[in-house]
């Protein structure tokens, strides 16, 4: 018994949650066992109820779908696109198209009809009509909620929006003190849950400011400041930007209120964090209308979004031509040439057994739900995830502690996690000095060897690559640059960067590597002097960071952005280096932007 199906069976029994419970509205309890126990597989939409109600966050996994998952995914997206734009008749019309291609799943049902509500509310101001809505699109994988056992019912964040959409309504249709109660309700059922911060930090500061409003109604002000913050703090902790700047605003607003109702002047330290607060404001809102693609409004309808998605037809014609297989041979004995052709082109989606024995024959794992490194005990990713946050905050001391322990926990007994290992032995070691570039470069090409033995000859365009190799190559590219191998370093990076362009799936779908190839370039391009190539690569870059909710490279983008226009037009004042330097002082975000600047300058 391996895979998700155990992860959800640890973390069932750990939560102590009970088959019937975590698979109502979803499947039976047999079916959930059978899951469990890896005797059966089932859609990708019931893994994610499983791992959202679990409080497991879908980041940590590399997901493979089939391309009618993968359709249905995109037309979610774009559905949700045009209601935060507020563009309802497009949006009726991918609800047409979404209750047609959808499956029998409940939580397709779901989906519309809470998009259907949201119509109703916004644009016809159909609030009785958007509640009903909401109400039906719970009931769906809820079928026994009721508003008065919000505390105690176990939901995942989806099921937790659609309660807060429903708090909306009653609000609008003026009966105030159940809206209340209902998200005073939510936060105590949040409060009690043992979840990743991940993925609280995708629900909690909904809830925080949606109870906000009721308590700036009744002056509650102590509670707002205290409430806000530690919405904020779980924001920031997390690299998160949707909602920031509104529970900042709400900090003041209490603050303004405490120094009104108690007749007195801030302290000097009240007056410095009042001033530093306002200017983190200032600098969301600025850096927000400038590259954010999403009305301000919508905020609270918006997730951040991390998870890495690959759509199987794409891996599989890969992986088959790597192998030097035709459709002839890779189809033997599991289904005809036609329909193996059928399945590469995405004209159809494979069973999931012939789907396993087709990966199983080309030398590929079999999960399409993949963790990034191949470690059955949760608690490990979790704490990797952690080691990576203080990493990307420059805490590399500490980063480099904790990795010494939790590597000790990561078996060596597969090529992937042997290359993981030696990828992070390796950054461990340059980032604490220990290892120069050259070196550091070596290691980390012994590291991409592991599962790219010749990497140096291979079409990285056509290879299956994980994050694992993109991040490897990334960083063997950088540091090429550096050393003055900048050909070698280019033809990386751009291979890269069209292979993720030209991917199957849409580049949100690997932000992660998206981003930090946009920065690397960008800057790459600007070091060349072609400055108008580097903001442009650089403004995507930043652009997708408001489009996934993530914050943590603004800061390297808007320095890198700053530098490219000084160096086009001298006279150019450092607005945008303004921006970064209070974006990293006031949210700990950590870059080396200069560094980097500085130090290739000098090499090459």
């Amino acid at each position: 018994m391996d895979g998700i199906g155990k992860i959800i069976l640890e973390e069932r029994e750990r939560a102590g949650i009970m088959q019937s419970e975590l698979c109502k509205g979803v499947c039976s309890a047999a079916t959930l066992s059978r899951l469990e126990w890896s005797e059966q597989n089932i859609g990708q939409w019931g893994i994610d109820v499983f791992l959202q109600r679990l409080g497991k966050s879908q980041d940590k996994f590399w997901t493979i779908v089939h391309i009618g998952d993968y359709e249905l995914m995109e037309l979610r997206r774009k559905l949700w696109n045009y209601i935060l734009h507020k563009d309802y008749e497009k949006a009726e019309k991918e609800i047409k198209k979404y209750q047609k291609c959808a499956g029998k799943e409940t939580m397709h049902e779901q989906f519309w009809k809470k998009c259907q509500g949201l119509i109703k509310g916004k644009r016809d101001n159909d609030w009785k009509g958007a509640l009903q809505s909401f109400e039906e699109a719970i009931r769906a994988t809820l079928p026994d909620f009721s508003i008065k056992k919000i505390r105690n019912t176990l939901m995942g964040r989806d099921e937790m929006q659609i309660v807060l959409l429903m708090v909306e309504a009653y609000q609008s249709i003026g009966e105030e003190e159940t809206a209340r109660q209902m998200t005073k309700d939510l936060i105590e059922n949040i409060k009690g849950k043992h979840w990743d911060e991940e993925e609280l930090a995708k629900i909690y500061p909904k809830a925080v400011k949606v109870y906000n409003e009721f308590l700036k109604k009744e002056n509650q002000y102590e509670q707002v400041i205290a409430l806000s913050q530690e919405a904020a703090e779980m924001l920031i902790e997390n690299g998160i930007i949707f909602l920031l700047k509104e529970l900042l605003q709400d900090v003041v607003w209490g603050m303004e209120c405490c120094q009104k109702v108690e007749e007195r002047r801030f302290t000097i330290r009240e007056e410095m964090e009042y001033k530093q607060l306002k200017k983190q404001i200032q600098v969301l809102k600025e850096v927000w209308e400038e590259y954010g693609n999403l009305p301000e409004d919508s905020m609270l309808y918006c997730t951040n979004v991390q998870k890495d998605v690959s759509v199987s037809n794409e891996i599989m014609a890969k992986c088959r031509k790597l192998c030097n297989l035709s459709q002839e041979k890779a189809s033997e004995d599991v289904c005809t040439v036609e329909q193996y052709s059928r399945i590469e082109t995405g004209k159809c989606s494979p069973l999931e057994k012939s789907y396993r024995a087709l990966m199983e024959k080309m030398n590929q794992a079999q999960e399409r739900n993949r963790f990034f490194i191949n470690a059955q005990e949760y608690s490990i990713h979790e704490k990797m995830r952690k080691i990576e946050l203080k990493i990307n905050g420059r805490e590399t001391r500490r980063a480099s502690t904790e990795w010494k322990m939790v590597r000790k926990e990561i078996t060596n007994d597969s090529l992937n996690n042997q290359q993981y290992i030696a990828r992070y032995d390796a950054l461990m070691r340059h980032y604490n000095g220990e290892t120069e570039l050259l070196e550091y470069a070596k290691e980390l090409e012994q590291a991409l060897h592991i599962t790219m033995p010749e990497f140096e000859s291979v079409d990285i365009t056509k290879w299956p690559l994980s994050r694992n190799e993109i991040i490897l190559l990334t960083s063997i590219a950088n540091a090429y640059y550096i050393i003055g191998r900048s050909a070698e370093a280019k033809h990386i990076y751009y291979a890269l960067w069209e292979s993720i362009l030209e991917s199957k799936t849409n580049s949100i779908y690997h932000i992660t590597e998206y981003r930090l190839l946009a920065y690397n370039i960008g800057i790459m391009e600007g070091l060349e002097q072609n400055y108008s190539k580097a903001k442009e690569i650089l403004n995507c870059g930043m652009k997708s960071c408001m489009l996934s909710g993530r914050f943590e490279m603004v800061p390297s983008f808007l320095y890198g952005l700053g530098w490219c226009l000084r160096e086009a037009d001298k006279e150019q004042e450092g607005e945008n280096d303004e921006k970064a330097r209070l974006f990293r002082s006031y949210f700990r975000t950590g870059f080396s932007f200069w560094k980097h600047i500085e130090t290739t300058k000098s090499l090459k």
